[in-house]
């Protein structure tokens, strides 16, 4: 096989149109049929360790998150602001499903499309807050990426 000049200018322009691809559109990771099974065993392993349980696990810690955050909540509702707690991890869509939930949000697409834009959507950081109600998207994304 002879290798021209418009072959190497075809598989040049491919491989720089597929690497513009992948940087707008990242690759996403799904669970897998493998990383069940292995969920499963590990959930296996720690049924059978029951005497000697780990510190915290992602469930105790989430369950832990979710009840100082209904506590906070119920103390800031009457002055019109909201405590959230991000997980380490936490992806901008559910931050974006917790402030929906919470009504710091009205729309979680506009929320996604402008954290998108911005091109902030992994400069979230973990930790609780306290946010006001009412806040502009702006100010609620400069807010959680602090």
């Amino acid at each position: 096989m002879k290798i021209s000049r418009e072959y190497l200018l075809g598989l040049g322009s491919g491989l720089i149109l597929s690497a513009l691809l992948l940087f707008i559109f990242p690759a996403t990771f799904t669970n897998t049929p493998a990383d069940k099974n292995s969920s499963d065993a590990a959930s296996a392993k720690s049924a059978a360790v029951k005497e000697n349980p780990p510190a915290q696990t992602s469930e105790s810690q989430a369950q832990t998150t979710a009840n100082a955050q209904e506590k906070a909540s119920s103390e800031n509702a009457a002055q019109g602001k909201k405590n959230i707690v991000i997980s380490p991890g936490m992806s901008a869509d559910k931050i974006a499903q917790l402030l929906q939930t919470e009504g710091l949000i009205q729309k979680k697409e506009d929320f996604m499309a402008f954290v998108k834009a911005k091109k902030l959507e992994s400069r979230f950081k973990a930790g609780n807050y306290e946010l006001q109600t009412g806040l502009s998207l702006e100010d609620l994304v400069n807010q959680l990426i602090r």
